[in-house]
């Protein structure tokens, strides 16, 4: 038998006893000879049945089975991997394929990483003049702190990518200290405005905190909690905190305040006469954070198909129309009531009428019915050729009586009124 397929056949043989799945760890050995290390890894895999997720869909897929400790070299499976500052690190990620395949790679990565470490993701060649069917991680760490979660990923086209996220690579000092660890992240707020918002994170072995908004110190910020008092619009953004000691520092997660403002009407819809036939047109101005939305009413009840539009227009008016309009202004901060619109509709009268005609020494007045609230304009002549206006109301009621103080005694005059 030819001695160099003994690592393969040996992960083979376990995978034959196993079900189909995918598994991440990471493990941690001194540096042995090939076989070893495969074997040691088909035994891990093993270990951790009860812990592994099934690949649905797929007959041949690739599978990550976890992530190795070359070097330095640390005995027994693990989930976390500790390196220090100016000391090279080798970490193998190994590979797995279905029942008595070999695992035919296309891609694969591993984020984020330490700065100083680095992945060779081209599955054919590596830098470090190892075995091509072998994918490593290395280099030496420049930056002490905990990096969580590394996300370890690889995959074939055919088949969906695999990974594992709960990698947790801890970079320390040269002195061996260990930087801080977040054990509870700040999490997310929806305030509304003149509330108070309250971001808090836990971490283990801080000395330090500095809370930053869109990547930027904040003031008096320094302590696991950060408290606005009072929110305003202003203060809507991304938090995240980082926390420090001498051996490093970690950044949490972001954290997002979104602000709310209620609605607010800034001019409410007016009253309006028309005349029947005509169009009416109501509309307010509002505003709030989320955009909100309307619901026009008439007479208190909604007005179908009358939503989400600050305007509400009635091409043709009718009788019917006649009534108080109010609008409903909402969003999730709160609703608001419009004031009320009260919308007349009249009929026509034309042309406008003229009677009651009264001479009384040497004045001329009378009777006007035209529509309410428009303008009739009353003319005058001499001699139904030249007419000259006199005089223009508008009434309520649309009657009024007109009263011609500069006609000239004993003279021939006549009238007319215009709607306007």
């Amino acid at each position: 038998m030819n001695r160099s397929r003994i690592p393969s056949l040996a992960l083979a043989l376990v995978l034959q006893v196993v079900p189909v799945c995918r598994v991440v760890t990471t493990s941690s050995a001194i540096v042995t000879p090939t076989f070893a290390i495969i074997a040691r890894c088909a035994a891990a895999i093993a270990a951790l049945l009860g812990s592994m997720d099934a690949v649905s869909g797929a007959s041949v897929p690739v599978y990550v089975a976890g992530v190795q400790s070359v070097l330095p070299g640390l005995p027994g499976v693990k989930t976390n991997i500790t390196g220090r500052v100016g000391s090279p690190m080798v970490l193998r990620i190994v590979l797995a394929g279905s029942v008595g395949q070999q695992p035919q790679l296309d891609y694969y990565n591993a984020t984020p990483l330490p700065p100083g470490l680095t992945i060779n993701t081209n599955v054919n060649t590596n830098s470090l003049g190892l075995a091509s069917t072998n994918y490593y991680i290395y280099g030496t760490p420049t930056l002490a702190g905990v990096y969580y979660p590394v996300r370890v990923s690889a995959g074939n086209l055919l088949y969906p990518t695999v990974s594992f996220t709960n990698i947790l690579i801890t970079i320390t000092n040269a002195s061996g200290g260990s930087p801080p660890a977040i054990t509870s992240q700040p999490s997310s707020r929806t305030v509304t405005n003149g509330g108070v918002a309250v971001f808090s994170v836990t971490a283990t072995g801080a000395l330090t905190y500095q809370w930053r908004k869109n990547g930027t110190n904040l003031p008096v910020a320094a302590s696991s909690t950060y408290t606005i008092p009072s929110v305003t619009t202003n203060d809507a953004g991304a938090f995240t905190v980082v926390a420090s000691n001498a051996s490093g520092s970690v950044t949490s997660v972001v954290a997002t305040l979104t602000v709310l403002v209620p609605p607010e009407i800034s001019s409410q819809p007016q009253s309006i006469t028309v005349t029947n036939g005509a169009p009416a047109r109501f509309e307010v101005v509002a505003f709030g954070l989320p955009a909100p939305t309307y619901q026009w009413k008439f007479n208190g009840s909604p007005i179908a198909g009358a939503s989400n539009a600050a305007t509400y227009l009635i091409d043709v008016t009718q009788a019917g129309d006649e009534g108080d309009y109010t609008v409903e202004v909402s969003n999730i901060a709160g609703t608001l009531l419009s004031s009320v619109a009260c919308l007349t509709v009249q009929s026509p009268v034309f042309p406008p009428e003229l009677s009651g005609l009264r001479i009384e020494s040497g004045v001329a007045s009378f009777d006007v019915r035209g529509p309410a609230n428009v303008d009739v304009v009353i003319f005058s002549s001499p001699d139904l050729m030249n007419w000259v206006p006199v005089q223009t109301n508008a009434t309520a009621s649309g009657m009024w009586r007109f009263v011609d103080q500069g006609a000239a005694a004993q003279a021939a005059k006549f009238y007319r009124a215009v709607v306007q």
